[in-house]
């Protein structure tokens, strides 16, 4: 059981206590963040400093009992039932039962819940599938096998395996391209830095359907066809492909009476984006908003918090940028109930290196008095059980803020902040450069920000066993600093800090 949770009803009861029990392990920036530099830059905070040596821990008590609520055992569980659903993506049958899923968890915890149908889309789900290579007497099962998104069936046996044209059999090619008449082709160049997962992507051409393999599959392929015994391929593909429309799951934790109007937003994109398993990217996502809300409500009903200050929304995107661009052009349009705020997790339960939080991004002027919330709590956890170390802010690098939230021109005119939370970026590591008159790294003054990363991105291995399941408290913390950033921006909002 974490520490956090042992330690609780002592925080909720003699909070000077438990600060003395939380002792923090590292201090932060000594004043608050000015922002990026530009020609309209101007004063965009004026809250007070962020303390340069905190002794104890200086989270409040309700923020503490709301951090107590936050439980990263049941954020694993829950993103190993996503999964167990499929790939989830819009419109699929797995997005559907991931969809049911989310409506009953929310329903459970004492939610207002509603769905929005954001459109239909073109939906892709493999089913079943199957690849067995026939060397002489020899089988072997290509377990790494995995198809591309929009592969289509395929029912075939004894398709003879070349690395030319595999006219009317296989093609094995390393970048899954050529084989103009072949029946289906494997693709061994694309994998996971060990070689053991496919890259799964959209298939780039029509006709066959392409299979990614793991790199040991695709030597024993090539070493086989260097021998004197044809090759041949036993492949078995279902699948649907169908036109559907995509569902997006919103949970309402209604406002206290006499609240602003206007309401706060946490998100996280519901489907597999690459179409592979999807458990870091972007069930951890899904789990964390989940634990958000459940902390929440929990804590009103316990008494340990008000009713919030303004209207929160716990929001599921049935398909990433699908979704939420539906969501931003119906609260654009929203004028009596307007979007004031947005935190999106994305990527959030594992990095392959030190453990760290990241925020993002923090080159846009609207994000800074946001920014310096999610920097204060941090500050204020002082690194205690159940809070990270080592964190950063960095400037945008792609995904549903670049691309929906921080791009929007109309969100930009009406000064709406919006921040990622998450723990790795893309499959490889990575440095950015930091922003002007921005923190960056907490843990040394330098002019790159290090960027974590998932072996696993956007492939066959991104699977519970390999990411959220190693390293649960990532959920538990993301979770906590995202629920506490969201408090303190909700009594913000409502004029009540």
């Amino acid at each position: 059981m974490p520490l956090m949770h042992v330690l609780a009803p002592l925080l909720l009861l003699l909070p000077s206590v438990g600060q003395a029990l939380l002792s923090p392990r590292f201090a932060t920036w000594p004043q608050d963040i000015a922002g990026p530099e530009g020609p309209d830059r101007e004063q965009v905070s004026d809250s007070e400093p962020l303390n340069d040596s905190p002794a104890t821990v200086r989270l409040r008590p309700e923020e503490l009992a709301l951090a107590a609520r936050v439980d990263e055992g049941r954020a694993a569980r829950t993103v190993r039932e996503l999964v167990a659903q499929g790939t989830r993506m819009g419109g699929t049958r797995s997005g559907e039962r991931a969809r049911d899923l989310r409506q009953t968890w929310a329903a459970a915890a004492g939610l207002r819940v509603e769905v929005y149908a954001d459109g239909e889309v073109d939906a892709y789900e493999p089913l079943r599938w199957r690849v067995v290579a026939k060397v002489g007497g020899r089988r072997r099962d290509l377990l790494s096998a995995w198809p591309m998104v929009g592969a289509p069936a395929l029912e075939a046996t004894d398709l003879v395996l070349d690395t030319d044209e595999g006219a009317g059999g296989a093609l094995l090619s390393r970048s899954g391209s050529g084989g103009a008449h072949a029946r289906v082709l494997l693709a061994d160049g694309r994998s996971t830095q060990d070689g053991r997962y496919a890259q799964v992507r959209p298939q780039s051409r029509a006709g066959a359907p392409i299979f990614g393999l793991g790199r040991d599959d695709g030597r024993f392929l090539r070493e086989a066809l260097d021998g004197s015994e044809p090759v041949t391929l036993d492949v078995l593909l279902e699948c649907e492909a169908r036109r559907a429309m995509v569902d997006t799951v919103v949970a309402v934790l209604p406002a206290a009476s006499g609240s602003p109007p206007g309401h706060l937003l946490f998100c996280a994109h519901g489907d597999a984006d690459s179409g592979g398993p999807g458990a870091n990217d972007n069930a951890s996502g899904e789990a964390i908003v989940l634990e958000i809300a459940r902390a929440w409500a929990q804590s009103i009903a316990d008494g340990r918090l008000p009713a919030p200050g303004v209207e929160l929304r716990f929001a599921w995107w049935g398909s990433e940028i699908f979704s939420s661009r539906a969501y931003v052009k119906r609260a654009l349009d929203d004028l009596e109930n307007p979007l004031l705020g947005v935190l999106n997790f994305d990527q959030c339960g594992f990095g392959a290196g030190p453990e760290r939080l990241y925020l993002e991004p923090d080159d846009l002027p609207a994000n800074v008095d946001l920014l310096n919330i999610g920097l204060r709590v941090l500050n204020d956890a002082g690194g205690a059980d159940g809070f990270p170390e080592q964190f950063a802010t960095v400037r945008s690098l792609g995904g549903t803020d670049s691309y929906v939230f921080s791009g929007n021109a109309k969100l930009a005119e009406r000064g709406v902040p919006a921040l990622t939370i998450y723990a790795s970026a893309w499959g490889r590591p990575a440095a950015q450069a930091r922003t002007d008159g921005m923190p960056g790294e907490a843990w040394h003054d330098a002019p790159s920000v290090s960027i974590d990363y998932d072996p696993w991105y956007h492939s066959a291995g991104d699977l519970p066993e390999l990411t959220t399941d190693l390293e649960p408290w990532h959920l538990g913390w993301q979770a906590r600093v995202g629920a506490i950033t969201g408090l303190r921006l909700a009594e913000a909002l409502a004029g009540q800090d």
